[in-house]
C-alpha cells in the first residue's frame, strides 16, 4: 500500500501476511495532513485487529522533512490511543536519524506510555529496531 501526499512525498506501508506485522516507511517531505493521515489509519488498523501482538517498524531515516508539531503529536496520540490502549499488545520501532524528529517520537513514546501501552523504542538504525522486534516476537 503506498500512499503519495506530494510529489515527492511517500508513505509506504507493507503488512505481513498473518497482519501482525507492519513497516511504515516516510521518504521526502511528508505533510502535517499526510502523517495524520497514516497515524489514524494505523490507529484503525491496530483496533480492527484485536487481541495479539502487533509488531510495528516505523522509519523516519528517509524523510527529508516532516510538518508535524508537538501539539499534533498530542492531539492525534490522546485522541487515538485512549480508545484501545488497554486490549492490544502493540510493540512499535521508530528509527530515527534527525533530532527534530527523535523529539517527536520520544514524546509519542512518553504520551503512549502514560495511556498504558509500553513497548515503544527509538532507535538510530533499522537493524537494531528490526532486532528489537524479533526479540519481541520470541517472547
Amino acid at each position: 500500500k503506498c500512499w503519495k501526499p506530494r510529489s515527492n512525498a511517500m508513505i509506504t506501508k507493507e503488512i505481513s501476511n498473518d497482519g501482525h506485522m507492519v513497516t511504515t516507511v516516510l521518504s521526502g517531505d511528508i505533510s502535517r495532513q499526510a502523517l495524520m493521515d497514516n497515524f489514524f489509519e494505523m490507529f484503525d488498523f491496530m483496533a480492527q485487529l484485536g487481541p495479539g501482538k502487533l509488531f510495528h517498524l516505523y522509519d523516519t531515516s528517509q524523510a527529508s522533512s516532516i510538518d508535524v508539531s508537538e501539539e499534533d503529536v498530542r492531539n492525534m496520540t490522546t485522541q487515538n490511543l485512549i480508545k484501545w490502549a488497554s486490549d492490544i499488545d502493540a510493540y512499535t520501532a521508530f528509527v530515527v536519524d534527525d533530532p527534530e524528529y527523535y523529539k517527536l517520537a520520544r514524546l509519542y513514546k512518553n504520551l503512549s506510555n502514560a495511556l498504558g501501552l509500553k513497548e515503544i523504542e527509538i532507535f538510530d538504525s533499522r537493524e537494531d529496531a528490526v532486532g528489537w522486534l524479533n526479540s519481541k516476537k520470541e517472547e
